[in-house]
C-alpha cells in the first residue's frame, strides 16, 4: 500500500519543497494535528504521546495517507466485526462511563447504530468482475493516464498478494486466514 501511495504522491509532488508549499496540504496537516486523540494515536512522525508533529515533506505524507488507506482497509478488515460484541449492553458498550458496569441505553443504540452502519457492504478492494474497477474516481487532470496505470498496478500487485495468501492457505486447510486478504477485503469502512 504505501507504494501506492507512494507512487500518487510522486505524480503530484516533485520533491519536499512541493509538499511543504501546498497550502491546502498545510491546512489538512494542520487539522490532522489538532484532532481527536484517536487520529493521533498512529506515531507517524510524532512524539511519545502520539502527536502528528510537523509536514517534513514527502515521506510524512505518504505514511500518514499509507495509515490511513490500511486503516480502512485491512485493519478494518481484521478487527472491525464487533457486531457480536454489541448485541448485550452488560457484556461490551461503546462508551466507557465512570461507575458503570455497563452501557446505558443511549451508549448501547449508538454502538448498535455504528456496527449496523458498518455492516453494510462498500466495494470490494479487488473487484469481483474484470470489468469493474475504480478508476471513475481518479483525478481527471493531465495525469489521468499515468494515475490509471498505477492503479493498474496496485490492483495487479493485489491479486499477486492475493495468490500467495490462497497458496498459504491450502498449506493449512484446518485454519485459514482471510483477514488480510485482499480478495476478501472491502474497499474502505462502511460508515
Amino acid at each position: 500500500m504505501e507504494a501506492h501511495v507512494q507512487a500518487y504522491v510522486d505524480v503530484y509532488y516533485a520533491d519536499d519543497a512541493a509538499v511543504l508549499a501546498d497550502g491546502e496540504l498545510a491546512r489538512f496537516w494542520d487539522v490532522l494535528a489538532t484532532a481527536s486523540a484517536d487520529i493521533r494515536t498512529h506515531r507517524y512522525n510524532g512524539d511519545a504521546a502520539g502527536h502528528l508533529g510537523a509536514l517534513r515533506g514527502k515521506a510524512d505524507l505518504v505514511e500518514k495517507l499509507s495509515f490511513f488507506a490500511w486503516q480502512v482497509t485491512g485493519y478494518h478488515n481484521h478487527v472491525g466485526n464487533v457486531a457480536d460484541y454489541l448485541l448485550a449492553a452488560d457484556f461490551a458498550g461503546a462508551k466507557i462511563r465512570k461507575g458503570a458496569t455497563q452501557s446505558d441505553v443511549q451508549a448501547s443504540f449508538q454502538g448498535l447504530m455504528i456496527g449496523l452502519m458498518t455492516a453494510m457492504k462498500a466495494p470490494k478492494l479487488l473487484p469481483t468482475q474484470p470489468s469493474t474497477n475504480f478508476t471513475h474516481l481518479l483525478l481527471r487532470d493531465a495525469h489521468l493516464t499515468r494515475t490509471t496505470a498505477i492503479f493498474h498496478n496496485y490492483q495487479g500487485a493485489l491479486a499477486a498478494l492475493s495468490a500467495q495468501v490462497d497458496a498459504r492457505n491450502a498449506a493449512r486447510p484446518n485454519m485459514p486466514c482471510n483477514s488480510y486478504n485482499p480478495r476478501h477485503m472491502t474497499s474502505s469502512v462502511s460508515i
